[in-house]
């Protein structure tokens, strides 16, 4: 963290506070020095002066009061401003009928002088610091020739101080509030005859509750059937939330409670909900309807039919449905017995011969080619036009090895010429494995000039 100069003296400072408890022949620790016996006392106008001999051989620090010290050198401590701030308003719940200007803490700030090493001098304005024992400051003003160093301290939110060393503002004040500190430990119930007027509004619930307890075990006492209000509202509960789960459930389906259109059961349901949004994690979907219907004005939600006009539709759909349904039965058996009986064809032989030739394949899908090409003629010279018949042809061209060029082979291949031969001006080259490739070429042929066994 880094290192600081010590000044150690036969004269040295300690906390007030620490002193007030120091009894003679008791054993102290000095923090960062050693063990010190105390062996004479003297109180005198409110001051307490200590003598005392330094042990530094003695190591047992377990059950000795560790103090932290200051040595009285002028030449290296300095004086300094501890700067507390307390609330500005003196009570932590402001109430009705409270009064602004007896509010207000007027004694807000407290300034206290002590002196400090001569280290702080270099430490710059707004660093945050600890001194041991009080707490964490932070550097509000740096300390000139005229103007004393102000360290303003931070609060840990604690009820208690980190020590016995006490600033001038309590700490259980500035956590509770002024003056609510001394309420909770001084605190005393309000008289039974106390007017209500006189007591606050968190005093006046506390009775209440008190009254509803009472009660309820004279209710449970007695045996009769009359019960608190609290107990009809957790029996009403139950229903709502029934009615909740219920339109859940539909609301999964439909839009609406009535189908895709609203009606009288949503503004029934809505005005059930008395204001209350659903729990958008125990109703999603009723979450969801609330904020839709929430959108329309009251006499819109009045006018809304008592059934949606599309779910009547639809009702009146299905049952014409089932109505026509013995119909259409009817006319389909009608039909079965009008139709004369097929007799079942025998099985066709099955030709397929897997030692046939593919040649004989070939030439007979060539025939069959040959003839159709010949009835397109026909067809065409009828009508005063003649029909090319033309095919794309899709070669894949490939080498002995991978020495072969195939830029000089593609060459070779478009130097062919024939008659109603067009070849592609350009060429691809796909490979096939281990680093050899192949051309794809294209050609369009004229079928009655061209034959793919030539070329």
């Amino acid at each position: 963290m880094g290192n600081k100069a010590v000044t150690y003296g036969q004269n040295c400072f300690i906390e007030m506070d620490d002193a007030k408890d120091i009894v003679e022949g008791e054993k102290v620790t000095l923090m960062k020095w050693g063990n010190c016996t105390i062996h004479k006392r003297v109180e005198e106008g409110g001051k307490v002066t200590l003598y005392g001999k330094i042990d530094e051989a003695d190591q047992d620090f377990k059950k000795t009061k560790k103090l932290t010290w200051l040595c009285n050198d002028p030449n290296t401590m300095v004086e300094v401003n501890i700067v507390e701030y307390a609330h500005l308003i003196n009570k932590q719940k402001v109430e009705d009928g409270d009064k602004v200007e007896d509010l207000v803490n007027r004694n807000s700030k407290a300034v206290s002088v002590a002196y400090a090493e001569g280290s702080v001098k270099n430490i710059n304005k707004s660093s945050i610091i600890q001194f041991e024992r009080r707490g964490y400051y932070i550097v509000d003003k740096v300390g000139l020739q005229n103007n004393l160093a102000a360290f303003v301290f931070i609060p840990d939110g604690k009820a208690s101080a980190m020590s016995k060393v006490q600033g001038q503002i309590n700490a259980a004040e500035m956590q509770k509030g002024k003056g609510e500190a001394k309420k909770k430990q001084g605190k005393q119930e309000p008289a039974a005859g106390a007017e209500e007027g006189k007591l606050s509004k968190k005093e006046q619930n506390k009775l209440a509750k008190a009254a509803k307890k009472a009660d309820a075990k004279e209710a449970k006492k007695s045996g009769g059937d009359q019960k608190p209000a609290e107990q009809k509202q957790q029996q009403a509960a139950p229903q709502k939330n029934n009615d909740l789960e219920k339109a859940e459930i539909q609301l999964q389906k439909t839009q609406w409670m009535g189908g895709d259109l609203p009606s009288q059961a949503d503004y029934l349901l809505f005005l059930s909900l008395d204001g209350k949004v659903p729990s958008p994690v125990e109703h999603p979907y009723v979450f969801g309807w609330y904020n839709f219907a929430a959108k329309f004005v009251e006499q819109i939600k009045q006018s809304w039919p008592a059934q949606s006009a599309q779910g009547d539709d639809k009702k009146g759909k299905k049952e014409d449905k089932k109505k026509d349904q013995p119909k259409k039965e009817a006319k389909k058996e009608e039909k079965k017995k009008e139709e004369p009986k097929k007799e079942a064809k025998p099985a066709e032989e099955d030709d397929f011969d897997p030692f046939a030739d593919e040649e004989e394949e070939d030439e007979e899908a060539e025939k069959a080619k040959m003839a159709r090409m010949k009835e397109i003629a026909k067809t065409a010279k009828s009508y005063g036009k003649v029909v090319v018949a033309k095919s794309l042809i899709i070669f894949e061209v490939k080498p002995w090895g991978e020495e072969t060029d195939l830029d000089v082979l593609a060459k070779k291949i478009l130097g062919i010429e024939m008659d109603g031969l067009f070849w592609k001006t350009e060429y691809k080259k796909e490979p096939i494995a281990y680093g050899v490739f192949k051309i794809v070429i294209g050609a369009t042929v004229e079928d009655d000039k061209v034959s793919t066994d030539e070329l």
